[in-house]
């Protein structure tokens, strides 16, 4: 998905201490659409490290933490469900990582089954059935 130049340009104060340069190559693939492997050529670079500044732009984007690492897997359907629940959660309060830490050991030591999280006190959430 190609990027507008007023997104990238809103991001620009999220990126830290990035480099110019490694700001302008994630320009040419995220707004203007060229290949990694062309703007690598461009700028001198290898095609994983501009991979690396693009996940790094990335996550920028979403808000989280320069710590975080990005996880792509395969799950069954009920246990993706479980681990979206958890990332929606620490996207949305980052100071519960302990909370879903202990979630997550807690679904490995019972075999993939996780009981419910406990909503912190004052953050229940609310379903409407629209």
């Amino acid at each position: 998905m190609r990027w507008t130049d007023d997104q990238f340009e809103a991001l620009r104060t999220r990126l830290g201490r990035m480099r110019p340069a490694a700001i302008e190559a994630a320009r040419a693939v995220l707004v203007e659409g060229f290949d990694q492997a062309e703007v690598a050529r461009h700028h001198g670079l290898t095609r994983q490290r501009i991979n690396q500044i693009i996940v790094r732009v990335e996550a920028a984007a979403a808000g989280a933490p320069r710590n975080w690492v990005r996880v792509a897997c395969w799950l069954p359907p009920e246990i993706a469900a479980q681990v979206q629940s958890l990332a929606e959660r620490l996207a949305r309060a980052p100071g519960d990582a302990q909370a879903v830490a202990q979630a997550l050991r807690q679904c490995a030591n019972e075999g993939g089954h996780p009981r419910p999280l406990e909503q912190p006190q004052g953050q229940r959430e609310t379903h409407d059935n629209a």
